[in-house]
């Protein structure tokens, strides 16, 4: 009963339609970057050491521990907005569907 139930659930969900690659040379070029299975990887690596840093900071930390974390958490500013940004550039109006 559960495989028919779970089966109905599929049969009744619409499949996903690609997001056709830009026609423009340099948007194709972002596409293809941004669709690569090791961009979503380093991105969820940074995402990661994103989370470590964050449980590094404490009330009792040195002036010396504070300076370097403010550049660690700019650097990952800087990365995640660039990744915002480039997949804008490709996905377009996508960027904002569903999944």
């Amino acid at each position: 009963k559960k495989y028919y139930n779970a089966m109905k659930k599929l049969g009744s969900k619409k499949p996903q339609k690609p997001i056709p690659r830009p026609e423009n040379k340099f948007q194709g070029l972002v596409f293809d970057l941004v669709n690569k299975q090791f961009f979503d990887i380093f991105i969820m690596v940074l995402i990661c050491l994103n989370m470590v840093t964050m449980m590094v900071e404490s009330d009792e930390q040195s002036e010396e521990m504070e300076f370097i974390l403010f550049w660690i958490n700019f650097v990952f500013i800087v990365v995640f907005t660039a990744e915002c940004i480039l997949k804008l550039i490709a996905l377009r109006h996508h960027y904002f569907g569903i999944g």
